[in-house]
């Protein structure tokens, strides 16, 4: 017994301090929760074209290579990674403009949950990718420091301000302010606008487009952001993009087709009339009649007399 306690008595010492510790690091951690950004991952499945038969099953002839769905999910995976496709993304997405909240420690994007709105209409490309530091005095007043300044420039909620490179307007957003009616505006913010080769180059490094599997045509869309909202509005409009661009191509496949045909049609119109004009001359010309179409005509006429 007592061998047993005198093991155990370095830990019945030090428990006060096991205890302090581990209080301390629950603490620590909670604390570094609160303040630390973190990152949301939003998935979407796309599952392409049957590559057999098609969308439509409209093919004449299927295709029997077994060997085609790797090759064609690659393919597809390097298209969904395109630049033009990608620049089709974000025309619909309203990702140029960057608003934040300015804490002492943290720093938080406000995505569809900004309190103002700005209006931007940029002169020179040296405003894009700054910071702007942006302070609301009151609720018909702001101030704003371009980057590079050490100096805030008044403005007032509503009117245009002209800063270097760039004309800003500053506004309320009066439908978010109303339904939080308790948010504190007078606040320090920052915003930046972003050019179209940050921002495909941020989303090329966030997105990440994987295969489910070899043998199944099925691609799995990955966008990891700080802000949910934006984590799931881009892989959304990223799998809309893609679909409506497929179905744009078909369709201008399906025209080049239809036009085809047309004016084979056209031609043959054409050719037939034109050998039914020579066919007539030639009959005059020669005085042939066709006694059983003259016949046949003289027949209608007596039926119509009698």
């Amino acid at each position: 017994m007592e061998e047993n306690f005198r093991i155990l008595k370095p830990y019945v010492r030090g428990f006060p301090i096991i205890v302090f510790a581990m209080v301390a690091a629950f603490l620590f951690t909670k604390k570094y929760l609160n303040y630390v950004t973190p990152m949301y991952e939003s998935t979407a499945k796309l599952k392409l074209a049957d590559i057999n038969n098609g969308v439509p099953n409209s093919n004449l002839l299927k295709n029997l290579d077994v060997f085609v769905t790797g090759s064609k999910i690659s393919a597809e995976i390097e298209l969904l990674k395109s630049d033009i496709l990608l620049n089709k993304m974000l025309e619909e997405l309203d990702f140029d403009l960057e608003i934040y909240r300015k804490g002492k420690i943290k720093t938080i994007e406000l995505y569809n949950q900004s309190p103002i709105l700005i209006d931007y209409t940029v002169i020179n490309d040296k405003a894009y990718d700054k910071l702007f530091e942006l302070t609301i005095l009151s609720e018909n007043e702001f101030s704003v420091k371009a980057p590079g300044s050490d100096e805030f420039i008044k403005g007032i909620i509503g009117d245009t301000l002209i800063l270097p490179n760039i004309q800003l307007s500053v506004s309320l957003n009066n439908s978010f302010l109303d339904k939080k009616s308790d948010f504190n505006l007078l606040d320090d913010y920052e915003f930046q606008i972003l050019s179209r080769q940050k921002l495909l180059s941020t989303v090329k490094r966030d997105l990440d487009l994987i295969p489910v599997d070899k043998e199944i045509p099925i691609i799995r869309l990955n966008y990891k952001s700080a802000n949910p909202a934006k984590a799931s509005v881009l892989v959304n409009t990223r799998a809309e993009v893609y679909i409506d661009d497929y179905i744009e191509n078909k369709f201008k496949a399906a025209n080049v087709t239809v036009n085809f045909l047309e004016d084979q049609i056209e031609s043959v119109v054409k050719k037939l009339s034109r050998a039914e004009n020579n066919i007539q001359s030639y009959r005059d010309k020669k005085d042939i009649t066709n006694i059983f179409q003259q016949t046949e005509t003289d027949l209608r006429k007596i039926s119509q007399l009698k």
